[in-house]
């Protein structure tokens, strides 16, 4: 019998009792001090702030003390969390202190952005006032105070309107036919809206009370604008006068003006994110690169058009498929203004992509537009509606027998110019030696294709000018040397990786250098010294001088009747870039490599002192004259047409360049240079037997920008880059001959500098 008493519970089938949970005393970073050491999700973080701060709002905290808010405790919690962190000391009179007064001071006055933990590494590698705005931005809203004091403290910086809308016509008159980038209409009715904004606006509401996003960014298109025009005002002159005033420093140059002025325009689309892109952002982006090439900041320049390529690829402007839908698909007006916003962004978007092809084929870098994918639909060469309302005007194209050319009509044809590169460069993938030369082949026919098909308005030999002299279509004389040096350097780039293992190749690419290097020279004689900052003055001749001396330095025996027309352009080259130098600063770091290459040239030609052919007195003008007539060229023995362009160009794939280019004078002389001719051949270097073909490809524009090329003598010191005169190239007087240059820079052996800085012309060791 069981003696348990019956109350007791049955210990057998009793249940388990449940585990006590041990209570965790630390849950979270704040707690451990780590809080600088967590990231949240941004929308996140907003929620949780709003939160804790309507709870602060009703119930203070009971460890206030005094006025002092929970806010403050917060701050000075969070900033001993970062001093923990990194292991500063919490007295007063130690930095970290000193940045707690600083943060509590910017949440009194409503500044909450000291410290951004959602900043990405881009904040690194953009300017530090856009860094510092775009992380106001990310953080507090375009609707914040600091964002509105940051807006209205940058469109004080615009010049007064009588000094902008000088600056604006300089712009148009002098930069804008290039690429029509801006359209004067559109700008018009911006800058209209733009004045007529009250003060009361701007000052309450900054950018979030404005009519659109457009007009948020519009001032940057304008600073940009102003800094481009303020490059070619030079430090004396009418111009200097009247800009005066602009300048805050005694010993500021109008250059140092316009980069601030850009510098504030990149400020002001700082302000705004990228959910705010709008066609007015890609703009100003787009004319900050233009601004930074001008100024030969190429590399800047380079990464400025990649971040603009890719904000039009955000904004859909690389697909037809993402066009911008009308407002009102009822309405004709709607439609048709849609239409031209259309035409707007296409045409800005292939502005982009021949900026990125002609970029990478010269530079020899890659591309950042995917050329396997179709661009959008080219704009339609079409009469441009000036002055009249877009929603009553319809896109007809233009009438070549009876319409004049506009920009347009020089956008489409700079695209199908360039055409060409994307298969230049697709042939680099195979490399120097390619299984075989049809494709090269191939290309080369198109190039000469699309030169046959040329418009009259844009043909050097016999042009159509009827329209030269309108006041609307001024640039077509420029822009027919443009179209053919962009031709003639197209060859040259094709050519130019086979040159050392191939006859062909070295023979057309040497006649596209001339003949590139000639169109270059009527281009720049007919241009005024405000255009000399054009970069593709420098870009093509500088290429093309260096290719054409590579082939005769290291094969010297071959092409030997074009040398003295090679000597020729060579000097021409250089009397070009000094005059230019103090307006174009690309040219001042090429001066010295082409000092180094004409030593070297002249005694693989044979050519001294006695020998050297005579540069010209004074450069031939193409441009009009006072009275209206053409200048007439005076480089002698070289033809010249009625129209005043150079007769034949490359119209056969270069055969008839010989007798183009012949510059010899009577019959005694031309029989004294043959002689002299034949002699140097007998005397020169065979470097045949070096492995060439083991040579890299060249992109010398790319060496010097990129590569820090230059030139040094005799090996101890870098040659100057300012102060180069003709007469002291290869001159034996100032031992340009007799001085052993060396390239200098960070390049591999496998390359042409290192082969010239080992083996001399006119000797058979190094």
């Amino acid at each position: 019998m069981d003696n348990a008493p019956t109350w007791a519970p049955d210990q057998k089938n009793a249940p388990t009792p449940l585990r006590k949970r041990r209570r965790r005393l630390v849950v979270s970073c704040k707690a451990r001090n780590k809080a600088s050491s967590c990231r949240y999700e941004k929308v996140a973080k907003v929620v949780v702030l709003q939160q804790e701060q309507q709870r602060t709002a009703k119930s203070p905290s009971p460890w206030s003390v005094g006025d002092k808010s929970n806010g403050d405790n917060q701050n000075s919690s969070d900033l001993s969390s970062m001093a923990a962190t990194l292991g500063y000391s919490q007295a007063d009179g130690s930095a970290v202190g000193i940045l707690r007064k600083i943060e509590a001071t910017g949440t009194i006055t409503g500044d909450t952005s000291f410290v951004d933990p959602t900043a990405t590494t881009e904040s690194t590698v953009l300017p530090p006032e856009q860094a510092r705005a775009r992380a106001r931005v990310q953080s507090q809203g375009q609707s914040s105070p600091a964002v509105r004091e940051a807006f209205k403290g940058l469109i004080r910086q615009l010049p007064a309107r009588v000094y902008l809308d000088r600056l604006i016509s300089i712009f148009l008159d002098k930069f804008n036919y290039q690429y029509y980038q801006v359209d004067p209409d559109v700008l018009s009715r911006q800058l209209e809206e733009w004045d007529g904004l009250p003060f009361s606006v701007l000052h309450t509401r900054g950018p979030e009370g404005l009519s659109s996003p457009d007009m948020g960014v519009f001032p940057a298109v304008l600073f940009q604008m102003a800094a481009t025009a303020l490059l070619i005002v030079g430090e004396d002159g009418h111009l200097a006068r009247e800009f005066a005033p602009l300048k805050y420093a005694a010993s500021m140059t109008f250059e140092d003006l316009a980069a601030d002025y850009s510098q504030s325009g990149v400020a002001v689309v700082g302000l705004f994110d990228k959910r705010s892109l709008t066609l007015t952002t890609v703009l100003a982006e787009f004319l900050r690169g233009t601004f930074l090439k001008y100024t030969a900041h190429v590399t800047e320049s380079w990464h400025a058009i990649a971040m603009t390529i890719h904000d039009a690829q955000e904004l859909g402007m690389h697909r037809d498929s993402l066009d911008p839908k009308p407002k009102d698909p009822s309405s004709p007006e709607s439609i048709l203004e849609n239409e031209w916003l259309i035409q707007r962004r296409r045409r800005c978007y292939h502005v982009l992509a021949q900026w990125d092809i002609h970029m990478a084929a010269l530079l020899g870098r890659p591309g950042v537009i995917d050329r396997t994918q179709e661009l959008p639909t080219p704009p339609v060469d079409c009469v441009l509606p000036h002055g009249r309302p877009l929603g009553r005007t319809p896109i007809v194209p233009r009438d070549p027998d009876r319409d004049p050319p506009t920009t347009l009509t020089s956008i489409t044809w700079l695209s199908e110019v360039n055409r060409p590169l994307v298969d230049i460069k697709a042939l680099e993938k195979e490399g120097p030696r390619p299984r075989d030369f049809s494709d090269v082949e191939r290309v080369h026919r198109e190039i000469l294709d699309i030169d046959a098909r040329k418009p009259a308005v844009f043909r050097v030999d016999h042009p159509d000018d009827r329209w030269d002299r309108d006041r609307d279509t001024h640039w077509l004389r420029f822009m027919r040397y443009h179209f053919a040096c962009q031709q003639a350097n197209s060859i040259m780039l094709l050519h130019r990786p086979y040159i050392f293992h191939r006859r062909r190749s070295r023979d057309e690419a040497l006649k596209a250098s001339l003949l590139a290097l000639d169109r270059a020279s009527a281009m720049f004689e007919g241009m005024p010294p405000d255009y000399w900052r054009n970069y593709h003055l420098f870009y093509g001749s500088f290429d093309a001088v260096v290719t054409m001396s590579i082939i005769y330095i290291l094969f010297p025996n071959e092409n030997r009747d074009l040398g003295k027309d090679a000597s020729q352009q060579f000097q021409w080259t250089i009397e070009r870039f000094t005059a230019m130098r103090k307006r174009n600063a690309l040219v001042g770091s090429a001066q010295g490599i082409l000092r180094a290459i004409k030593s070297k040239l002249d005694r693989a030609l044979g050519m001294s002192t006695a020998t050297t052919v005579t540069p010209a007195k004074s450069m031939p003008s193409l441009g009009r004259t006072s009275d209206g007539e053409t200048a007439p060229n005076r480089r002698q023995g070289t033809s010249v047409d009625d129209d005043g362009g150079i007769a034949p160009a490359l119209a056969t794939g270069g055969e008839e360049y010989i007798a183009m280019m012949h510059l010899g004078g009577n019959d005694a002389s031309a029989a004294a240079a043959a002689a002299a001719a034949a002699a140097a051949a007998a005397a020169a270097p065979d470097w045949t037997g070096l492995d060439l073909a083991s040579l890299a490809p060249m992109y010398p524009s790319h060496d010097i920008l990129f590569n820090e090329l230059n030139a040094v003598d005799d090996g101890t010191a870098a040659l100057p880059t300012t102060g180069l005169t003709p007469t002291a190239v290869g001159d034996d007087a100032t031992g340009g001959a007799d001085i052993p240059w060396h390239f200098d820079g960070v390049f591999g052996d496998d390359t042409v500098w290192q082969l010239l800085n080992q083996y001399q012309p006119g000797s058979t060791s190094g």
